[in-house]
């Protein structure tokens, strides 16, 4: 599902590059701007989101104040989400990284990388001196 959230009058902005794969159930959620690389993949039910909803305030219903919490998501050239992935809003993913599956991206990932988990950590780097991935 591709969803564009139109609660800023001069946003959102959606950029899929060329060769990405979206497989079934897959959710992009957009309300200012999410780019997308070349060749990226995003494994089923997977989540790309670059906000979420306001509850500063637990006097106001987050179902009817109608407010969002935003910042932009980039996913470089060459990035793959595993299946149930999600990266949230504000997020970098460098190139070529990996994010497996179920995990949860809160911060950014640097370029080669390998990261799982909930927070999403680095576990693997690839290293191309050696030209292995190795332990972080």
């Amino acid at each position: 599902m591709i969803e564009i959230a139109q609660i800023f009058p001069d946003r959102p902005t959606l950029v899929i590059g060329d060769g990405t794969v979206i497989r079934p159930y897959a959710h992009i959620g957009a309300a200012v701007n999410i780019t997308m690389g070349k060749r990226v993949g995003l494994s089923p039910m997977a989540l790309v989101t670059d906000h979420e909803h306001d509850f500063r305030d637990p006097a106001e219903s987050i179902l009817t104040n109608r407010r969002i919490l935003a910042a932009p998501v980039v996913l470089e050239d060459d990035v793959f989400l595993g299946e149930r992935a999600a990266v949230l809003k504000g997020v970098r993913i460098g190139t070529c990284s990996l994010v497996g599956a179920n995990s949860v991206v809160k911060d950014d990932i640097p370029p080669y990388s390998i990261a799982v988990g909930l927070p999403a950590k680095v576990v693997r780097r690839y290293d191309p001196d050696r030209r292995a991935w190795v332990k972080d």
